[in-house]
């Protein structure tokens, strides 16, 4: 069984470079390294070896997942998007070709972050309607389509849409604004005039 013979701690990206007596050098996640308490002279197997780098490939998508995340509220398929992205640069830099499951990766991150709450498509829908329906005049058939290309399901979309207790919402905020205009209107013709 190879031991660990040499490592070499990247600070600035938090990564640790180990290297074997076999020749083999694997890059695992620094935070994996201190908490499996890896040390020169420890031996690992390849089982071992491989059920780190899957632990390493899943602790930086979950990272990413949550900086992602913190910037605004994701549909599950929105952040399914940018962390198949994100696998393929974390495949390069850890040096690994297809050797794991790239979707049970990113289904195991994007399941944690459901189980933590932090992913939720229904309150997602229910939040963009509401945000939308503040700041723009946009009629359901606008908010259906704008959820639908960001991957909501239509039978959440229906559901919240149908729950909403003013549908006209749309034509009260014309109606209210052209009124405002056309009172404006007459003052300054009034203004004007006199």
């Amino acid at each position: 069984m190879p031991k660990i013979i040499n490592f070499t701690f990247y600070k600035k990206t938090n990564l640790v470079d180990l290297s074997l007596d076999n020749g083999e050098t694997y890059i695992l996640d620094a935070e994996l390294v201190f908490d499996k308490r890896l040390t020169k002279g420890v031996e690992i197997d390849s089982d071992t070896i491989k059920k780190y780098l899957y632990e390493s490939l899943y602790k930086r998508l979950l990272r990413q997942a949550f900086a992602y995340l913190s910037i605004r509220t994701r549909s599950v398929s929105e952040l399914q998007f940018y962390l198949t992205k994100k696998i393929r640069n974390l495949l390069k830099l850890f040096n690994l070709s297809e050797k794991f499951s790239v979707v049970d990766i990113i289904n195991s991150v994007i399941d944690e972050l459901k189980r933590r709450k932090y992913l939720d498509d229904y309150q997602f829908a229910k939040t963009y309607i509401e945000q939308q329906m503040q700041t723009k005049s946009k009629g359901s058939r606008a908010l259906a389509y704008a959820l639908m290309k960001k991957g909501i399901d239509k039978q959440i979309i229906t559901s919240i849409l149908n729950n909403k207790e003013n549908p006209n919402q749309k034509v009260e905020s014309h109606s209210t604004f052209y009124g405002n205009v056309n009172q404006i209107k007459r003052r300054v013709i009034i203004i004007d005039g006199s």
